[in-house]
Protein backbone atom coordinates (compact mmCIF):
# COMPACT_ATOMS: atom_id res chain seq x y z
CA UNK A 1 0.00 0.00 0.00
CA UNK A 2 1.23 3.58 -1.02
CA UNK A 3 0.98 6.00 1.80
CA UNK A 4 2.87 8.71 -0.61
CA UNK A 5 1.16 12.14 -0.84
CA UNK A 6 -0.08 12.78 -4.26
CA UNK A 7 1.76 16.19 -6.27
CA UNK A 8 -1.65 18.11 -5.94
CA UNK A 9 -1.30 17.57 -1.86
CA UNK A 10 2.69 18.35 -2.10
CA UNK A 11 1.70 21.09 -4.14
CA UNK A 12 -1.18 22.18 -1.36
CA UNK A 13 1.80 21.54 1.46
CA UNK A 14 4.32 23.84 -0.17
CA UNK A 15 1.85 26.33 -0.58
CA UNK A 16 0.62 26.48 2.58
CA UNK A 17 4.08 26.14 4.26
CA UNK A 18 5.32 29.13 2.14
CA UNK A 19 2.43 31.51 3.27
CA UNK A 20 3.05 30.43 6.83
CA UNK A 21 6.96 30.95 6.23
CA UNK A 22 6.33 34.25 4.74
CA UNK A 23 3.79 35.67 7.31
CA UNK A 24 4.63 34.52 10.46
CA UNK A 25 7.50 35.29 12.23
CA UNK A 26 8.62 36.07 15.78
CA UNK A 27 7.89 39.54 15.97
CA UNK A 28 4.37 39.07 14.92
CA UNK A 29 3.86 36.12 16.95
CA UNK A 30 5.17 38.81 19.67
CA UNK A 31 2.53 41.46 18.76
CA UNK A 32 -0.55 38.72 18.36
CA UNK A 33 0.17 37.07 21.61
CA UNK A 34 -0.16 40.65 23.52
CA UNK A 35 -2.71 42.08 21.66
CA UNK A 36 -6.38 41.40 22.92
CA UNK A 37 -7.23 39.22 19.24
CA UNK A 38 -4.44 36.72 19.22
CA UNK A 39 -5.28 36.42 15.13
CA UNK A 40 -3.59 37.39 12.64
CA UNK A 41 -5.90 38.94 9.74
CA UNK A 42 -3.42 38.66 6.63
CA UNK A 43 -2.90 35.74 7.50
CA UNK A 44 -5.98 34.97 7.70
CA UNK A 45 -6.82 36.73 4.35
CA UNK A 46 -3.70 35.21 2.42
CA UNK A 47 -4.61 31.75 2.86
CA UNK A 48 -8.56 32.55 1.72
CA UNK A 49 -6.89 34.36 -1.50
CA UNK A 50 -4.98 30.96 -1.93
CA UNK A 51 -8.06 28.95 -2.00
CA UNK A 52 -6.54 27.09 1.15
CA UNK A 53 -9.13 27.83 4.00
CA UNK A 54 -11.92 26.12 2.33
CA UNK A 55 -9.70 23.36 0.55
CA UNK A 56 -11.76 20.46 2.52
CA UNK A 57 -15.31 22.02 2.09
CA UNK A 58 -17.37 21.13 -1.31
CA UNK A 59 -16.88 23.03 -4.13
CA UNK A 60 -20.62 24.71 -4.34
CA UNK A 61 -19.98 26.71 -1.64
CA UNK A 62 -16.48 27.60 -3.11
CA UNK A 63 -14.39 25.22 -1.17
CA UNK A 64 -12.16 22.75 -2.94
CA UNK A 65 -14.23 19.71 -2.86
CA UNK A 66 -10.59 17.61 -1.04
CA UNK A 67 -10.73 15.63 2.06
CA UNK A 68 -9.80 15.05 5.35
CA UNK A 69 -5.89 14.40 4.36
CA UNK A 70 -5.66 17.68 2.71
CA UNK A 71 -7.36 19.44 5.76
CA UNK A 72 -4.68 17.74 7.66
CA UNK A 73 -1.96 19.04 5.39
CA UNK A 74 -3.25 22.59 5.61
CA UNK A 75 -3.45 22.93 9.82
CA UNK A 76 0.11 20.48 10.16
CA UNK A 77 1.88 23.26 8.12
CA UNK A 78 0.10 26.13 9.96
CA UNK A 79 1.05 24.31 13.18
CA UNK A 80 4.38 24.16 12.22
CA UNK A 81 4.49 27.97 11.95
CA UNK A 82 2.38 28.19 14.89
CA UNK A 83 0.53 30.67 12.18
CA UNK A 84 -2.12 32.55 14.87
CA UNK A 85 -5.44 32.10 12.28
CA UNK A 86 -8.71 29.64 13.45
CA UNK A 87 -8.83 27.29 10.99
CA UNK A 88 -9.43 24.22 13.07
CA UNK A 89 -12.38 26.30 15.03
CA UNK A 90 -13.88 27.92 11.41
CA UNK A 91 -13.03 25.18 8.76
CA UNK A 92 -13.08 22.21 10.76
CA UNK A 93 -15.60 22.60 13.94
CA UNK A 94 -17.77 25.47 12.16
CA UNK A 95 -17.75 25.42 8.47
CA UNK A 96 -17.48 21.41 7.74
CA UNK A 97 -20.15 19.80 10.01
CA UNK A 98 -22.64 22.70 8.55
CA UNK A 99 -21.40 21.77 4.58
CA UNK A 100 -22.48 18.63 5.71
CA UNK A 101 -25.72 19.03 7.62
CA UNK A 102 -27.03 22.31 7.18
CA UNK A 103 -29.90 23.30 5.32
CA UNK A 104 -28.92 24.82 1.46
CA UNK A 105 -29.88 28.59 3.59
CA UNK A 106 -27.40 27.68 6.04
CA UNK A 107 -24.14 26.67 4.17
CA UNK A 108 -24.95 29.54 1.69
CA UNK A 109 -25.14 31.72 4.71
CA UNK A 110 -22.26 30.42 7.09
CA UNK A 111 -20.30 27.64 5.26
CA UNK A 112 -19.72 29.50 1.64
CA UNK A 113 -18.41 32.70 3.77
CA UNK A 114 -16.16 30.55 5.69
CA UNK A 115 -14.56 29.46 2.89
CA UNK A 116 -13.77 32.33 1.29
CA UNK A 117 -12.69 34.31 4.47
CA UNK A 118 -14.91 36.88 4.85
CA UNK A 119 -16.60 34.96 8.58
CA UNK A 120 -15.42 33.43 11.14
CA UNK A 121 -17.00 30.55 12.74
CA UNK A 122 -16.85 28.68 16.26
CA UNK A 123 -18.10 25.58 17.33
CA UNK A 124 -20.86 25.94 20.29
CA UNK A 125 -23.33 22.71 22.21
CA UNK A 126 -26.31 23.45 23.44
CA UNK A 127 -27.06 21.00 26.10
CA UNK A 128 -29.86 20.25 28.01
CA UNK A 129 -30.80 21.77 31.41
CA UNK A 130 -27.97 19.98 33.82
CA UNK A 131 -29.58 16.53 35.43
CA UNK A 132 -30.78 16.68 38.69
CA UNK A 133 -27.70 15.65 41.16
CA UNK A 134 -27.72 11.95 42.57
CA UNK A 135 -26.20 10.09 45.41
CA UNK A 136 -24.23 7.61 44.43
CA UNK A 137 -25.33 4.20 45.38
CA UNK A 138 -23.47 0.72 45.65
CA UNK A 139 -24.84 -1.73 43.23
CA UNK A 140 -26.59 -4.67 44.87
CA UNK A 141 -26.51 -3.32 48.26
CA UNK A 142 -29.67 -4.71 50.42
CA UNK A 143 -31.12 -0.99 51.39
Amino acid sequence: MDFAFTPDQLELANLTRRIATDKVTPELLRQVESGPERFDPDIWKALAAAGILGISLPEDIGGGGCGLIEQCIVLEELGRRLAPVPVLASIVLGAAPIAEFGSAEQRQHWAAPAAAGTKILTLTLDLPAPLPSRSPRATGSKE
